[in-house]
């Protein structure tokens, strides 16, 4: 009836989470949400829980990845060919572009992504099924976010983007005037940043130059605590340079040696440091 009170999501919205693990649904309510409406009644398949749980605990989100792989990208020196190239205003708009893309996103249903991404020639029956049941749970993921008001970027992670990331994408250069007029960026400066962060979603192991901060760009991204690992390959990389002076330091000293010896026409003193071991066949 009219004096029924209204539900408490009318009375006071729902504040945005400030941290992953502060989620305000629970994936018993997406699941409950996405069988009523396929007609799959009240019954919660445990696989398909264990996956809404799965994405929902992903971390970094979206969101502070993009801020890492910002942090990193603006450091000069940390990727090939960017020592001339990077503008922090335009490297922050086309950050801005993708976030703002993947939040406003709509998401196709389950058949229609289907058609769009079939089955490939090395996969399976049963893993085209699976991939179709994960993009049902994340399709009803992202639709809850959207009715509760809160960004996909806040509270989803890797796998998630991995799995709409072409979407986002078509949406980012189906729109290419507005997103270059939000970007202020050329055509080919957005192209180029939305390859690169492609690059490092789909990838464990993007090498970075030489003097770079660690031999995987993508593990310092997606990782869970950034200054932590960044710290960590720093340390690396000093550790692994030390070893390498080592190493040409004693290459030196024999190299001397051995041309002491020769010199000399003595061969090698008793206290040389030159050993020859036979080998074994």
């Amino acid at each position: 009836s009219s004096s029924r009170p209204p539900p408490a999501s009318l009375v006071s919205p729902r504040r945005p989470p400030t941290e992953r693990g502060k989620n305000t649904f629970m994936a018993k309510d997406i699941m409950s949400e996405q069988q009523g409406s396929e007609g799959g009644g009240d019954r919660v398949e445990e696989a398909q829980m264990e996956e809404a749980k799965r994405l929902q605990a992903e971390k970094p989100c979206i969101d502070s990845a993009l801020k890492n792989f910002l942090s990193l990208k603006l450091t000069t020196g940390l990727m090939e060919g960017d020592e001339n190239t990077v503008d922090p205003a335009t490297t922050q708009g086309c950050a801005r572009v993708l976030l703002r893309t993947l939040n406003r996103l709509e998401l196709p249903n389950a058949p229609a992504w289907g058609l769009q991404h079939p089955q490939k020639d090395n996969e399976s029956g049963m893993e085209f099924m699976t991939r179709i049941s994960n993009y049902k749970v994340l399709h009803a993921l992202w639709t809850q976010c959207s009715k509760a008001g809160q960004k996909p970027g806040r509270l989803l992670g890797r796998s998630a983007l991995a799995m709409v990331f072409p979407e986002v994408e078509a949406a980012i250069f189906n729109d290419l005037p507005g997103s270059l007029s939000v970007a202020r960026a050329t055509e080919e400066q957005l192209r180029d940043f939305v390859e690169e962060f492609r690059e490092i979603l789909v990838t464990q192991d993007v090498r970075t130059p030489e003097d770079g901060v660690g031999s995987s760009y993508a593990e310092l991204v997606w990782a869970e605590n950034f200054q932590a690992a960044l710290s960590a390959k720093q340390a690396a990389r000093r550790a692994e340079a030390s070893e390498r002076a080592k190493r040409a330091s004693t290459a030196d000293d024999i190299a001397a040696e051995m041309k002491a010896a020769l010199a000399s026409g003595a061969g090698y003193s008793a206290s040389s440091s030159v050993t020859v071991e036979e080998v074994q066949d």
